[in-house]
């Protein structure tokens, strides 16, 4: 779950009723990821973007990176790869190629592409930078973790995955 909640989290010993909202959700078993501001202006620091799992099955990385496309920083979330299921991978005959994928790369490349293509201008509305922000973050997805076609022979061991050569 996420999104701009508008809620400082960064007020909890001060005002109970944030307390009380993240109590509530520590009852339902979440856990927040994003721990450091994502909205600062000249004369404050505020943590108002959330991110939260209600599992800890698979390791992920949360990152903030510093760009100004809004009055908030862009929130992430990068899992590491989780077993496809071989349904999913048949019946759309593409995966993504996470063998050598190394999150810190991945980052460094995201913000050297997005230094060059974000326009931080007042005039220019946050939608356009949003939607550059995506395709920026696609374009360098893929590639540090490419899309790669099932072949037939590999479809066939996604099908039935407890099958093997016999030697």
């Amino acid at each position: 779950m996420c999104g701009g909640f508008n809620i400082n989290l960064g007020n909890t010993e001060v005002q109970s009723n944030i307390k009380d909202y993240v109590n509530s959700l520590i009852s339902l078993s979440c856990k927040l990821l994003i721990s450091k501001p994502t909205r600062v202006s000249d004369h404050s620091t505020t943590i108002i973007d959330h991110l939260y799992i209600n599992h800890n099955k698979h390791d992920i990385l949360s990152v903030i990176p510093i760009y100004a496309i809004s009055d908030h920083l862009p929130i992430f979330a990068i899992a590491k790869q989780i077993k496809p299921n071989a349904r999913n991978i048949y019946r759309n005959n593409q995966f993504r190629d996470m063998k050598c994928f190394c999150p810190e790369n991945f980052l460094f490349d995201l913000q050297q592409t997005l230094n060059q293509t974000i326009v931080l201008d007042p005039d220019v509305p946050p939608d356009s930078n949003l939607e550059i922000l995506a395709q920026t973050f696609l374009v360098v997805l893929n590639k540090h973790a490419p899309l790669c076609n099932v072949s037939r022979k590999h479809s066939k061991v996604f099908k039935n995955p407890w099958m093997t050569r016999a030697h």
